[in-house]
């Protein structure tokens, strides 16, 4: 009996030093008994017995990220808007995050061409007279480049159409030592949607009567006709060159004659006429 009742004193005196403590299984706090172990730089509150927690894993060596605990990407100073990069290339959007979409840090190139046939440079139209009567009222394009619209060739409402094998051909020209408005023949090419031309030069072969036009030139609608270009004689090949002319409209191409010494002279253009230039 002496032995059993120290032993009841000593289990009793033991119970009462742990239950001073805070220490057992009916007092642990309720995330320490579920696995998670207490992070041994932060005591216990007293007034709760809860600490600061981190969770336990299976793989001892894996490191728990404190920055992520909350799904959110954190930077240093704890802000929620911080930008994560994972890569040098690739920025993470934070106004995208909850969707996870990763978004080029590049600007986009809002300069990329919308015309297919952007940088092409040659030959925009072709106009084939060689088998033409010279008195048709017009006279279709034979060749045309992508990207562009290209009329007929025809002779103004004050010339007079006449016969002439291989080419376009008319009366009535201007007899001034000028251009007279009234008196061309013209062309029209238009860029297609999205695109823009500019117009560097003309092939012409021109043949003038005796009593015909003495002087030829070219201008366009670009400055409303005001500038001409080339003047030559009325007989002879020449390609007249222009200052790039053109843009997102039509451009309107007239080849004048003048200094007939007849109202009956003639002034056809033969063979194969050529419009070059670049579209963009």
């Amino acid at each position: 009996m002496k032995h059993l009742g120290k032993t009841i004193f000593l289990s009793l005196a033991m119970g009462l030093v742990a239950c001073a403590n805070g220490i057992g299984p009916a007092d642990a706090p309720d995330a320490e008994r579920d696995g998670a172990v207490a992070d041994p730089a932060t005591p216990h509150d007293d007034a709760s017995g809860e600490g600061a927690l981190r969770p336990t894993t299976s793989d001892a060596g894996a490191a728990y990220d404190a920055a992520l605990r909350d799904g959110e990407p954190r930077d240093s100073a704890g802000s929620a808007d911080a930008t994560l990069t994972p890569d040098s290339s690739t920025a993470y959007d934070a106004s995208t995050r909850d969707s996870g979409v990763l978004v080029d840090s590049g600007a986009s190139d809002s300069s990329t061409p919308t015309c297919a046939a952007h940088g092409f440079s040659g030959v925009l139209a072709t106009f084939d007279l060689v088998g033409q009567p010279g008195n048709e009222d017009v006279a279709p394009a034979t060749s045309v480049a992508a990207g562009v619209r290209v009329g007929s060739l025809s002779r103004s409402t004050a010339l007079n159409a006449s016969a002439a094998t291989g080419s376009i051909s008319s009366t009535n020209w201007g007899m001034g030592q000028s251009a007279d408005p009234n008196t061309y023949y013209a062309l029209v090419i238009t860029p297609t949607s999205g695109c823009s031309i500019d117009a560097t030069s003309l092939a012409l072969d021109m043949r003038s009567s005796n009593a015909g036009p003495e002087s030829i030139e070219v201008a366009t609608n670009a400055d409303g006709f005001a500038r001409h270009f080339g003047t030559f004689g009325g007989t002879g090949t020449t390609t007249v060159a222009f200052p790039r002319v053109g843009g997102a409209g039509p451009l309107e191409i007239r080849i004048y004659g003048y200094g007939a010494s007849s109202s009956v002279g003639t002034l056809r253009i033969q063979n194969v006429p050529i419009l070059s230039g670049e579209i963009r």
